[in-house]
């Protein structure tokens, strides 16, 4: 499945290459799609170094199942897609803000332009994530259960817009010259670097006055930035004109004019076609509408109109309410894009000091709510942090028991506690095993899609002797996550105890599957054919 996923995208990527080609000219598209291949491949080599290394951690927190190509650490299919969908979304936004402008001008506002394409960027996220976890193209190992994204992450949403955020602005602002009589443009390049170092601190800015990772804000202020690029619009740059492309001969012929929209609808099937056919559920399919909405903008009526319909009728039908806001939030900026005209001259200086006026208070109340939030999230695990600090820097267990962690419990329960319950239950696992399960089945209780959780529940019941419920919490953490190897290595003991040789086997071969050279696994299996013999 992923090579003919790796053949699919590159035969949609070759047809984006050949628009650019034709319209942007031969420098800047040899730049793009060099400097975004590139691009891809420093970043995830750097986020294996910084996770690995620096920070001591066994994985990335999202991992290919069975990637075709390697480069270093990183998978063909990851840089291949990034250059994707930074081009697509590119010439999506710019058609947006042609037909906005009526389609007569050749400028747009360049922060407008930046603003949504992190925007799309974001609603693709949204419909690529939640394909890949249901059909496991890559699994992510941290806290997946949210109640705004069916299935998807939040650090995966947001790692996608910070991609156009990292990236597309430094190379648009350079590409087009906006940046060239001002050297101090060039210091956008530092955008993704900075983002980074972010990532080295994983503990609170300050637990008192702004309890929050360095990342967190760092996510915050660059959504702010996306929202107030679109608001304020910023100088005109020039683009090559959606219009003139059925012009445009293109590369031996082909129709130039299809590039976008046949890789558009053809990105969009596929996804379709895996909801329907390859997971074969409806559940997550709400995780289309953004991005279908924004295709559809050509018929501003028929888009506002196709999502509310859709988010009504998920809602009715699926329960979840919840999940409705995300298309409702993406709905209402582009409302905003699409009718909203950019203040220019005298006349509009008023409206224009309005919208920025409206944009500072939004701005304001948003961040103080989010604040608060962080503020609410320290008061309630501020005694599972101490106990969890305390733990990590030696201090003995001794003096912890199934009573005094029930007091740690932070009642009623919510999703997220499952990823303080789960640091606590890890930490518990050295020497105090049943504290460890009880804490640990807290966690799989507030997740149940937690599959880290779920393997050191198993590790903490095959300890206690109740090997029954240690397989059944192994299988579940496989089931969520195929990759921990480990794991397969324990159940297969559970089973070999327990007289089930042949699933120990199945076991033990599945886990070569995805770690050929895992040493322990080999053996194992060895070992139980000789004793079969």
């Amino acid at each position: 499945m992923s090579l003919v996923m790796i053949i699919l995208s590159t035969l949609l990527l070759a047809l984006l290459f050949a628009h650019s080609w034709s319209l942007r000219g031969r420098a800047i598209t040899i730049g793009f799609f060099c400097s975004s291949f590139l691009f891809g491949i420093v970043r995830g080599n750097l986020i294996h170094v910084i996770i690995t290394r620096v920070l001591g951690g066994g994985s990335l927190p999202y991992i290919f199942v069975k990637p075709v190509i390697r480069i270093w650490n990183v998978s063909l299919q990851e840089c291949v897609g990034w250059t994707f969908i930074i081009y697509l979304s590119w010439s999506l936004a710019e058609r947006f803000l042609w037909l906005h402008g009526g389609g007569r001008r050749d400028t747009v506002p360049v922060l407008r332009l930046l603003g949504l394409v992190c925007l799309i960027m974001g609603a693709a996220s949204y419909a690529v994530e939640a394909v890949a976890t249901g059909s496991q193209w890559w699994i992510w190992t941290i806290q997946v259960r949210n109640p705004y994204y069916a299935a998807v992450p939040w650090a995966g949403i947001v790692a996608w817009i910070s991609v156009g955020f990292d990236f597309f602005w430094p190379f648009l602002l350079i590409a087009t010259g906006a940046s060239s009589k001002k050297p101090a443009g060039y210091l956008l390049l530092l955008l993704f670097p900075l983002h980074m170092l972010c990532h080295l601190k994983t503990t609170q800015i300050s637990a008192d006055w702004l309890p929050l990772l360095t990342e967190e804000l760092w996510h915050w202020l660059m959504i702010c930035t996306v929202l107030a690029g679109i608001v304020l619009g910023g100088p005109r740059v020039k683009i090559p004109l959606p219009g003139k492309a059925a012009d445009a001969k293109g590369i031996r012929g082909f129709p130039v004019r299809l590039a976008v929209p046949v890789a558009a609808l053809g990105f969009l099937l596929v996804l379709a076609a895996c909801h329907l056919f390859l997971i074969g559920s409806c559940e997550m399919l709400i995780s289309l509408v953004p991005l279908v909405a924004f295709l559809l903008f050509p018929w501003p009526r028929a888009a506002i109109a196709f999502c509310l319909a859709a988010c009504v009728g998920y809602g009715l039908v699926q329960g979840h309410w919840t999940y409705t806001l995300a298309p409702a939030a993406f709905l209402a900026v582009l409302v905003y894009a699409a009718y909203v005209p950019v203040p220019a001259g005298i006349r509009s200086r008023g409206a224009a000091r309005l919208l920025h006026v409206c944009l500072g208070v939004f701005l304001v109340l948003a961040t103080v709510l989010v604040y608060r939030s962080y503020c609410e999230r320290n008061l309630r695990y501020r005694p599972l942090i101490g106990l969890i600090t305390r733990l990590n820097a030696g201090e003995s267990a001794a003096g912890i028991n199934s009573a005094s962690l029930e007091r740690l419990i932070v009642r009623p329960q919510r999703s997220k506690d499952a990823i303080p319950y789960n640091q606590l239950g890890y930490l518990l696992l050295q020497d105090r095993y049943p504290e460890a399960a009880f804490i640990l089945e807290q966690a799989a209780a507030c997740d149940s899609t937690f599959a880290c959780a779920y393997l050191n529940l198993g590790l903490a019941y095959e300890n206690t002797g109740r090997l029954e419920k240690a397989a059944a919490a192994y299988e579940k953490g496989l089931e969520l996550n195929p990759l921990d190897t480990d794991s397969y290595l324990e159940l297969g003991k559970i089973y070999e105890r327990t007289n089930r040789p042949e699933l120990a086997g199945q076991l033990y071969r599945r886990g070569l599957e995805y770690k050929p050279g895992h040493r322990q696994l080999a053996l194992a299996l060895r070992m139980l054919a000789h004793q079969k013999k």
